[in-house]
């Protein structure tokens, strides 16, 4: 990720302990899956965080998938393991994404994306994502279409000041690529789960 305060060093606490400083222009970031990761510039402290964060740090850590996706609007079951059978959602409403194919965490572009825990919600629709406070150069979304690609979609980003920007993206369907400017294919998958248990 790229540095948020250029010049200066930040200070990283990973699940409440202080790692230390990160210097440089950009950081890399080992992460584990629920690892709830907080970085402010250098010296300030875990409690001044704490009392300036909209989210309490301890809803943060806790929740039914122990990390920040605790506290993430899923509306959607879109991930399920193999050999489960569901009668509710589905990525499509018959079909899932396949937890065994997808880990619990993806990788790209300096951002590790956590999925929701499976055969639950696990995704979201429509939804307005709280994000931790930050200032970041660019925001990466692992998304997907389905029923067909969803073109021109608007995405819109609310700052704490009042203001907002919005950027329009198209997204192809899980199944056939389309390719559109600004997406990349991040995860290949051989297979879907069907609601039937299948693969």
């Amino acid at each position: 990720m790229t540095n948020p305060w250029p010049g200066q060093s930040a200070q990283f606490y990973r699940n409440g302990t202080n790692e230390g400083t990160l210097s440089g222009t950009t950081f890399s970031i080992t992460t584990s899956t629920n690892d709830v990761l907080l970085l402010a510039p250098s010296g300030t402290t875990l409690d001044t965080i704490g009392a300036e964060m909209e989210q309490p740090l301890t809803e943060l850590s806790s929740g039914s998938n122990g990390g920040l996706g605790s506290v993430l609007p899923y509306n959607v079951n879109a991930i399920y393991t193999n050999g489960t059978s569901f009668s509710t959602g589905g990525a499509d409403g018959g079909h899932a994404l396949s937890a065994t194919l997808l880990g619990a965490s993806q990788a790209f572009n300096g951002t590790t994306f956590t999925y929701g825990p499976s055969n639950a919600p696990d995704a979201f629709s429509n939804q307005t994502v709280a994000l931790l406070p930050g200032s970041f150069s660019s925001l990466n979304i692992l998304a997907f279409a389905v029923n067909g690609s969803q073109a021109s979609q608007t995405f819109q980003v609310n700052y704490t000041n009042g203001t907002y920007s919005t950027v329009t993206q198209s997204i192809s369907d899980w199944c056939v690529p389309q390719g559109y400017p600004g997406e990349t294919k991040v995860v290949t998958m051989s297979y879907q789960n069907t609601n039937t248990g299948g693969e």
